[in-house]
């Protein structure tokens, strides 16, 4: 196809596009076909000669529209029926035209420029916060225009999952640890009310997430995520010391935990879920958990110490038993019987 016919067949297109739409009530909301119709319908293997536009344009009326749900159609009643306004489908021709990805400032500079515009005005119509915007002053804010809301959810959370590992390497507490050993201490949050696609971006960028309930006006709070929170411990030791920790706790009937694993490794699980639940019964549960644990260890303590006594006990008892069968073997008061004696000419075995 040179210019020429691109010139022809773009007015072709208009018109089928107009006739299209004109005409799209007279044809079925969703298609009359099953699974799989498409595949004896088409060649095995792409054309190795090209076809005309007319022999196109005939396939995708008799091959393609029948499997066409149509969006639409005034009686489509399902999802959004968005970007089909005419002005946005000449822009999708210039911007094709056009041909370039903006992926910085010096690939294509007025598609950066154009987008964070764009962005603020969006972001003003909504009313966004400055700090969300671009051309506020002192603002790091701004944000990118994505192809759909699915896909929005997983950068917004790649950022903030970025975002956030940043934040604990600069405290001296996680600065040491990988970023990996960071990622799993993240845990995201969203309404039970928030689209699938949340949990599965979840998935994506390996973040745990925890659903929670909106209020009656199906909005999610800010005193909701204040009630809720997390924290793994362990002592320093073995996981049966853990154990014996979590256990002596439970028993007391005080505070009521559970376990979990970790890299492996048996850890205590913290959870603070209570409605009704205040610093004050967080401090009181912390004191808890530090009492039994100093009892634990001095208990221990004590256990090494009387498990170094039979150590030392069971080395000399090995140590006195060597001895004594030493001598028993090589002293003739002991066992005369077994002591060796130098071989004479004359002995005869």
């Amino acid at each position: 196809m040179d210019i020429e016919e691109f010139r022809v067949r773009g007015k072709e297109m208009v018109d089928y596009i107009c006739d299209f739409m004109s005409n799209i009530h007279t044809r079925r909301v969703t298609p009359d076909i099953g699974p799989g119709y498409l595949r004896p319908l088409l060649p095995s293997g792409p054309p190795n000669d090209p076809e005309s536009w007319d022999e196109i344009m005939k396939d995708v009326e008799s091959k393609i529209m029948p499997g066409i749900t149509h969006w639409q159609h005034p009686r489509f009643h399902a999802y959004f029926p968005a970007g089909n306004s005419f002005p946005s489908i000449l822009g999708d021709m210039l911007s094709d035209a056009i041909g370039c990805i903006g992926f910085s400032w010096a690939a294509s500079p007025a598609c950066t420029e154009l987008e964070t515009i764009v962005c603020d005005w969006f972001g003003k119509a909504i009313g966004l916060p400055t700090d969300f915007l671009y051309f506020s002053e002192g603002s790091k804010g701004g944000g990118v225009i994505e192809g759909s809301a699915s896909e929005c959810i997983l950068v917004c959370m790649l950022a903030a999952r970025a975002q956030a590992i940043a934040r604990l390497k600069e405290s001296s507490v996680h600065a040491h640890l990988d970023e990996t050993a960071l990622l799993g201490k993240l845990m995201a949050y969203c309404s039970r009310e928030s689209h699938s696609s949340v949990e599965k971006d979840a998935m994506i960028c390996f973040v745990k997430l925890r659903i929670l309930e909106p209020d009656e006006k199906s909005v999610l709070r800010g005193e909701t995520l204040r009630q809720l929170g997390l924290v793994c411990f362990r002592a320093k030791g073995s996981d049966k010391l853990n154990q014996k920790l979590l256990s002596t706790i439970n028993d007391s009937g005080k505070i009521h935990m559970i376990p979990a694993r970790v890299n492996q490794r048996y850890t205590i699980r913290f959870a603070l879920a209570a409605p009704n639940a205040t610093a004050r019964d967080v401090d009181m549960a912390w004191s808890i958990i530090t009492d039994y644990l100093s009892e634990l260890l001095e208990f221990n303590d004590v256990m090494d110490e009387l498990a170094d006594i039979r150590e030392k006990k069971r080395k000399a008892t090995l140590e006195q038993r060597r001895s004594f069968f030493v001598r028993m073997v090589s002293d003739p008061a002991i066992q005369p019987g077994f002591t060796k004696t130098p071989n004479r000419a004359g002995d005869k075995l």
